[in-house]
């Protein structure tokens, strides 16, 4: 199976995100911890499902709860909680708001006017690569040095000698 392959068409599902089919297959999939999310006017950036805050994906962080506690739709975006180009959300009036919301004020954040942008946290530049998706999935193991491994060592005798020979 071509994982990379399959990795290259979710990221770019992830950044052209207008379906219901994103939802699922963003919020299913094991890449969501190298997609990032900077928010630039909010409007493709879900408030839930995206990772795009400090504490990560919200709804796994503190559970379906907080949603509720917010008043916000499942489906809710950043721009629902910005105002202007500034923080605006709902009361923080659990524990678990006052912990999301708290930190708003530390996200580094693109100009108010420009469009949210999807960062692939798995290369320097920020750009999906098949490569840099492969370097993710591929199996690691430590180098091994063959030399030390593999015996290789044999005598003329070994080589020369026939079959019934000695």
């Amino acid at each position: 199976m071509n994982v990379a392959g399959i990795m290259k068409h979710r990221w770019w599902i992830a950044s052209h995100r207008k379906s219901i089919w994103v939802d699922w297959i963003y919020k299913r999939d094991k890449v969501e911890g190298v997609i990032m999310h900077m928010v630039g006017n909010g409007r493709a950036t879900g408030v839930w499902l995206d990772s795009w805050h400090p504490k990560g994906i919200l709804i796994k962080k503190f559970g379906e709860r907080i949603r509720y506690d917010s008043g916000l739709s499942h489906l809710a975006t950043v721009d629902e909680i910005l105002r202007n180009g500034e923080w605006l959300p709902t009361p923080a009036t659990t524990l678990d708001l006052i912990e999301a919301w708290g930190c708003l004020q530390t996200i580094p954040r693109l100009h108010y006017g420009d469009e949210d942008l999807v960062v692939w946290k798995g290369d320097p530049t920020g750009v999906f690569t098949t490569k840099s998706a492969w370097e993710i999935v591929r199996r690691k193991e430590r180098k091994l040095d063959w030399k030390k491994s593999v015996c290789l060592k044999a005598t003329y005798l070994d080589i020369h000698s026939q079959p019934g020979d000695v």
